[in-house]
């Protein structure tokens, strides 16, 4: 049913996006066709609308792009059991993203309790007038207007349309914003992977693009591709920080130099990064772009829910929330006895200083059945599971005393770890001061680590592979790469709460928080 995405396909696929007057980057052939070998990106016609899957890098889901049919106004919900169909086949349950309002209106009429669903702030598109961003008119744009002035005034500089054979000297530019860096990423190779197949289609994929030169050399460079007949999508904008005011001066050149029948300008999300966050608003936007996620609910999620809201009293919202950007079959362990969901716990990947790290989270068991060692045989199995999978530790908060004393039972260690979330999701009791961790090695290395900390302990991490600091290693006599690259067994990151990053060592203080981030 589904098949890959191939350069012929485009006609095809913008046919819909048109039609529909789509205005989110996700609806944008050409950033789906480069970014396709990342996402194993495929693609169906399924009764009359166009179905986009891909998996998600991050997490490994599978998910599904709002269907979008022939007519802007049709009822995508009657195809959706062939894609919960597709999705087992897969190994794995039916998500849809790109939901907006009216998708996730059609999804309540299927029934409430079929469907979790969420919007994340993080990945909602920045949505501007063009004629905005072109004449940056009024007090509100006087600071981007004073970047553009400096640059105009420090250098003799020219803007040209960007082209397939600029792409070396587009690439010097962000190779070189890398070095300064001490290297790229991972997301950063993949970006580059993404740019040279751009660059390789330039006019197939419908791309348009600036560039900036001053002295002879490109100092800024963007392209992007329309989203429909009167949005464009902005999917790249790079430029040299040492020239002053040169992302303004690309920004409004570039949009000076579109189509006048481009009326709004999409600049996409900011992955909730703060200081991303911050320039985008600068701009000031007239719509964040809806970008809803939902997950269908089996009859053991639905019972997963009613357990749920039975042992901790949380609303639909917070659970939804949960399940649509945490649950996975894999690492959901559930007791069923009379056909019936009366236990569970789920384990949540993080990246920590003792490795791959599982979080035990909303261990629960139904009233009825409790004292017959459910929780303790999910705790086992999850133990398992985690081992077979590569975990170095597992970790979880109790919710009070004599839970500490019930998972000291299991294996845990009470290191009174405090812990803080990252991600915009608590994972914790509600009380930050109470949010203090329990650990299992699973590993040499877990243990190694776990050995270092007394009550006194704690740290902080830092999301990866986000860190260019340089500091001292775990164990002393060991040097840390700048880049934080280095043996993993031998070097982690903390944070003093003080905005201060260094490397762990000994005597760290009771007021230092350990970060987790979810790897999925």
């Amino acid at each position: 049913m589904f098949k890959s995405l191939e350069i012929g396909d485009r006609a095809k696929l913008e046919r819909y996006y048109f039609v529909n007057r789509c205005r989110s980057c996700d609806n944008t052939f050409a950033n789906i066709f480069c970014w396709r070998d990342m996402f194993s990106t495929q693609w169906a016609e399924i009764e009359g609308f166009l179905v986009v899957r891909f998996v998600f890098r991050s997490d490994g889901r599978l998910y599904y792009m709002m269907p979008l049919g022939e007519n802007p106004d049709a009822d995508f919900t009657p195809i959706l059991p062939r894609l919960a169909e597709d999705a087992a086949r897969e190994g794995d349950v039916l998500r849809l993203t790109g939901l907006t309002a009216r998708g996730e209106e059609l999804l309540r009429r299927c029934g409430a309790e079929r469907y979790a669903v969420d919007t994340d702030r993080d990945d909602q598109d920045y949505i501007y007038r063009a004629e905005d961003l072109r004449y940056l008119k009024g007090e509100k744009y006087a600071a981007k207007r004073n970047h553009i002035n400096k640059f105009v005034s420090k250098y003799d500089y020219e803007f040209r349309a960007l082209t397939a054979e600029h792409y070396e000297e587009c690439m010097r530019l962000v190779k070189e914003w890398c070095r300064r860096r001490g290297g790229c990423s991972e997301e950063m190779d993949a970006e580059f992977a993404a740019m040279r197949i751009a660059f390789e289609n330039f006019e197939q994929l419908g791309l348009m693009g600036g560039t900036l030169w001053v002295d002879g050399k490109i100092v800024a460079f963007t392209y992007g591709s329309a989203v429909s007949e009167e949005v464009f999508c902005t999917h790249v904008e790079k430029a040299d920080t040492s020239y002053d005011g040169a992302f303004a001066m690309i920004n409004q050149q570039m949009a000076l130099h579109l189509p006048d029948k481009f009326m709004y300008i999409n600049r996409e999300e900011d992955m909730g990064i703060a200081g991303l966050r911050k320039a985008k608003m600068s701009y000031h936007p007239v719509e964040l772009c809806e970008n809803g996620c939902a997950l269908r609910l089996d009859k053991d999620l639905i019972e997963v829910k009613e357990l749920w809201k039975e042992c901790f009293g949380d609303e639909d919202e917070f659970i939804d929330r949960f399940l649509v950007r945490f649950y996975s079959p894999q690492t959901t362990f559930l007791h069923r006895e009379e056909e019936r969901v009366v236990a569970m716990l789920h384990v949540v990947a993080f990246t920590s200083a003792f490795g791959r790290t599982g979080y035990v989270y909303a261990v629960a068991t139904d009233k009825e059945y409790r004292r017959r060692g459910l929780a303790a045989e999910l705790l086992r199995e999850a133990e398992e599971w985690c081992r077979a999978n590569g975990f170095d530790a597992l970790m979880l908060i109790p919710q009070n005393d004599s839970l500490v004393r019930y998972y000291a039972g299991l294996g845990f260690e009470d290191v009174a770890l405090r812990v803080r979330f990252e991600g915009g999701f608590d994972f914790g009791t509600g009380v930050p001061e109470k949010d203090l961790a329990m650990v299992m090695a699973l590993t040499e290395r877990a243990d190694f680590v776990l050995g270092g900390y007394t009550h006194d302990d704690v740290a902080m991490l830092v999301q990866e592979p986000a860190v260019e600091l340089i500091g001292e290693s775990v164990q002393e006599g060991i040097s840390a790469p700048h880049n934080g690259c280095g043996n993993p067994s031998d070097v982690f990151v903390v944070d003093t709460g003080q905005g201060q990053n260094g490397f762990l060592k000994k005597g760290t203080k009771d007021d230092d928080v350990l970060i987790l981030t979810p790897i999925y």
